[in-house]
């Protein structure tokens, strides 16, 4: 399967992040990288010239995005990262986190979109079951999944982690664009929560998916071990 691995590389501790990543995936698997690069380089900086040696070094495209959501919301300039240009011949587009390194030879991935459950839930099963209400869907129905601690779970509040989400090629640019409606949605809708503002772009992925009627697949550790939270 030829799978492309897209990242932001952003100027700051993202683009020693990005080299790091790169150098990873670089060690253990032959395929397409490409470094996502915020722009305009008047908001977000310009990536400095070692780093661009670098990527270049470990054979990385650099494709220039925009934030789709708010410049005030760095955080979807992974959303545009996922749709960034790839060739046809691509079946998947695999959007990973900078801050995250490739342990092991990458493993195939199947479905519309892959994603993996965080450790812990973010909002309860109330108001999952209304927010899906809000944008008009269906309550979200149980699903099993593998956790961190390799125990078996189900849950019918679809909370995913967005430091690695898996796409197919044909769907890619069509997800990331409802990816980022439905996060500018929710951020017109004013969280009182900080937390749950700033975690925006993982409540909005299984919505974004349920509204175009793709296939949400939860993973197992393997591609995004929470060692952090």
């Amino acid at each position: 399967m030829t799978n492309v691995y897209v990242f932001v590389a952003q100027a700051g501790e993202l683009e020693a992040m990005a080299c790091l990543l790169s150098a990873s995936i670089r060690a253990r698997a032959s395929c397409e990288l490409i470094a996502a690069v915020p722009m305009p380089a008047s908001v977000w900086g310009e990536l400095s010239q070692r780093t661009l040696e670098r990527l270049d070094d470990l054979d990385v495209q650099l494709a220039p995005i925009e934030n789709p959501v708010s410049i005030d919301y760095p955080i979807a300039n992974k959303i545009a990262a996922l749709a960034v240009p790839v060739s046809a011949d691509v079946e998947r587009v695999t959007f990973i986190d900078s801050d995250i390194l490739c342990m092991a030879p990458p493993v195939a991935m199947d479905g519309d979109i892959v994603c993996v459950p965080p450790r812990g839930q973010l909002l309860s099963r109330d108001e999952w079951h209304a927010l899906y209400r809000d944008f008009g869907l269906d309550p979200p129905a149980p699903r099993a999944f593998i956790d961190a601690n390799g125990q078996t779970r189900t849950t019918d509040a679809p909370y995913v982690n967005s430091g690695m989400v898996s796409v197919r090629r044909e769907i890619a640019r069509a997800f990331a664009g409802q990816w980022a409606a439905v996060s500018r949605a929710l951020l017109d809708r004013g969280f009182t929560d900080p937390n749950h503002r700033y975690h925006i772009d993982q409540i909005s992925i299984p919505i974004a998916a349920a509204l175009d009627g793709y296939d949400l697949r939860f993973d197992t550790p393997r591609w995004n071990f929470p060692s952090w939270y």
